[in-house]
């Protein structure tokens, strides 16, 4: 009875360390198949650009980032071409206001910063083929200054010493290609805009240089704006939400 209780214990434990080696044969076998697969699959890639298909093989490259793009400053108008229908998502940042700086008699400076511009997002469905066009701000400039302490005809001192530096300009995706200033008539072809921010000034008096892109409503859809808490010219994104069936 004893010896038949053991047989049966040793063929459990057997059975289970078969199984077991079963599991990890299986295991390797899949490993083994799926690193292979990516081996073969980078070699093509690489034999593709090493034989001299570059432009094949750049195709392959746009097709994974063409769901986002970045835009930076650059001075000149960028555009976007929408490769696949769907609802996108655009991002867009305005540029933060020059600095101002009035250098006192006292020693003592006085400085002002500039403002941050607004991010503004919205979803906008587009259709296959069209074309987007990408106005990315410039930071406003800095100024400076020096006091200047004067004596009026009836000898009163007079401080007419003021500085202001630049506003931000303005961020914004568009249907239609144009500056802002040109597009005042047909502000329902701008999709999102964010203002710039004012610029800093300083001297009692000084007046303030506001961000460009006040008033401009953005036309997309579930538009949110806020201040941003980026410094510098401003930036835009591009990014594919939901793609749609053709």
């Amino acid at each position: 009875m004893v010896k038949s209780e053991k047989g049966s214990v040793t063929l459990i434990v057997l059975a289970t360390i078969l199984f077991i080696l079963a599991v990890l044969a299986v295991n390797l076998i899949y490993v083994s198949s799926k690193r292979k697969s990516q081996i073969q699959e980078t070699m093509i890639l690489q034999n593709v650009y090493d034989t001299g298909m570059e432009e094949t093989y750049n195709e392959q490259v746009a097709k994974i980032n063409a769901a986002t793009q970045i835009f930076t400053y650059t001075g000149e108008v960028q555009t976007y071409t929408v490769t696949k229908s769907g609802t996108y998502i655009l991002e867009v940042y305005g540029a933060e206001g020059g600095s101002a700086s009035l250098e006192k008699q006292s020693g003592e400076n006085e400085t002002s910063a500039g403002d941050k511009g607004e991010y503004t997002k919205g979803t906008i469905e587009l259709e296959k083929g069209q074309t987007l066009y990408v106005y990315i701000g410039k930071q406003g400039e800095d100024a400076t200054g020096e006091e200047k302490i004067l004596n009026n005809e009836e000898n009163v001192t007079e401080n007419n010493s003021t500085v202001s530096a630049d506003g931000g300009k303005a961020t914004y995706i568009t249907t239609k290609e144009g500056e802002l200033s040109s597009q005042s008539n047909s502000e329902n072809d701008i999709l999102v805009i964010a203002k710039g921010g004012n610029g800093g000034h300083c001297g009692e008096g000084s007046t303030v240089e506001t961000g460009e892109g006040t008033g401009i409503t953005s036309n997309a859809e579930n538009v949110t704006t806020k201040t941003s808490d980026r410094d510098g010219n401003g930036y835009a994104k591009i990014s594919l939400s939901k793609e749609i069936d053709e």
